[in-house]
């Protein structure tokens, strides 16, 4: 699907500045550099300042400030400029900081943002971005979404008992305590797409939701007491 895309590229330009990737930000980062290096036939990958690449396992809001330092100086070679960035997670405070440069990106500035799906950004950053799935992967789990659904829509008693079969057991090692935390932040970040897409824009709710995320993000929640949080504030 890259490939297509960048060979696309080369004979038509591209069809907008800021890209979100949809598939494994591993896999995808290292395609990109594959075909900008052989389809595009860019050289210098690593050294020149025309381009930037950040793959990391979540993008701090430190990582977003350095994204935005380099945009910010004019190409060196006069050429088009790329920047791509990929990520398991980002932090709200990341996002904000992205999202100042995708409002106004400079001309000839082209940048690609790599996550493993749609839900893992903000609604804001995400209108900002043209989406492109690579290798056709799912954006997120359809039975993830009807539970988000089905949360929204409950009462808070039937939210809490929704809370109590996600956790599962009480007694969980390390490895599954990370099983559960990934699932729950994909939760939530359906929870707030399903929100937004809902029409109403209640952004107190989204406020709270997002902070949510932080909380698993960080690990400095108890994912009990965040569903719990959840259900009594959404």
């Amino acid at each position: 699907m890259l490939e297509k895309f960048f060979v696309s590229y080369k004979k038509n330009g591209l069809p907008a500045q800021a890209f979100l990737v949809v598939g494994n930000p591993e896999a995808s980062f290292h395609k990109i550099r594959e075909v900008l290096s052989g389809v595009c036939g860019l050289k210098n990958l690593d050294s020149s300042p025309d381009y930037f690449f950040k793959l990391c396992h979540s993008l701090s809001v430190d990582d977003s400030r350095e994204f935005k330092e380099k945009e910010g100086t004019k190409s060196f070679s006069g050429e088009n400029r790329f920047f791509v960035i990929g990520a398991n997670s980002f932090t709200r405070e990341a996002q904000n900081a992205l999202l100042k440069v995708l409002e106004e990106p400079k001309a000839n500035h082209y940048i690609f943002i790599l996550s493993n799906a749609t839900t893992n950004l903000l609604p804001t950053l995400l209108s900002r971005l043209m989406v492109i799935k690579n290798n056709d992967e799912v954006v997120y789990d359809i039975k993830v979404a009807e539970l988000a659904k089905k949360f929204l829509s409950s009462e808070i008693p039937e939210r809490i008992k929704i809370a109590e079969k996600m956790l599962g057991p009480k007694n969980q090692d390390d490895t599954e305590k990370q099983i559960l935390n990934k699932k729950l932040i994909e939760f939530v970040s359906v929870l707030e797409q399903a929100v937004y897409n809902s029409g109403s824009k209640e952004f107190s709710k989204l406020a709270k939701i997002s902070k949510a995320r932080d909380y698993l993000l960080a690990n400095a929640g108890a994912p009990r007491l965040v569903l719990e949080f959840l259900a009594l504030s959404c």
